[in-house]
Formats: C-alpha cells, structure tokens, sequence
C-alpha cells in the first residue's frame, strides 16, 4: 500500500494536532447545542477548532463535516482518539 495521503487525500487538510489541543477541548460542549461529552468529536480541518457531538445527541460533528463539495473534514472522537 503507498502513502497514506494517496490512499486518503482528506488527510492533506489536517493540521497540527497537539495532546494538549484535544485535553482542551475534551473539556468542552458541542458549539452547537450545548451537549456535553464523552461524545465529543473534534475537528481536524487545518484551523478549525470546531467542537461538536456525536450520534448520541443530533450529531452536529456530521453536520459540520458535510460541506457543500461533498468532501468531508477528518473529525476524532475526543474520548475514544478515534478517527
């Protein structure tokens, strides 16, 4: 398998993301609604330090990502570091 940018090229829009960045706003709530975590999923678009929650409450983290090109924004689920 090649590098990995081949394979995903969403992963060109991610920033620098530090552990402190994801502590920071693991203590937070969905900028949208208020909802606190642990389903939380922050955005990784280069300067983006968008907040939003999961499944579990209206799913603001999806709604975020849906942009109108139809591409999508890399999120990772604060608690779990899932991508």
């Amino acid at each position: 398998m090649g590098d990995a940018r081949e394979v995903c090229p969403h992963l060109d829009s991610i920033g620098e993301v530090t552990k402190d960045d994801l502590l920071f706003k693991s203590k937070g709530t969905c900028q949208s609604c208020g909802a606190g975590g642990p389903n939380l999923w922050a955005c990784l678009q280069v300067g983006c330090p968008y907040v939003g929650c999961g499944e579990s409450f209206v799913d603001h983290s999806t709604l975020h990502a849906q942009v109108p090109s139809g591409d999508h924004v890399p999120v990772l689920s604060i608690v779990g570091l899932v991508l």
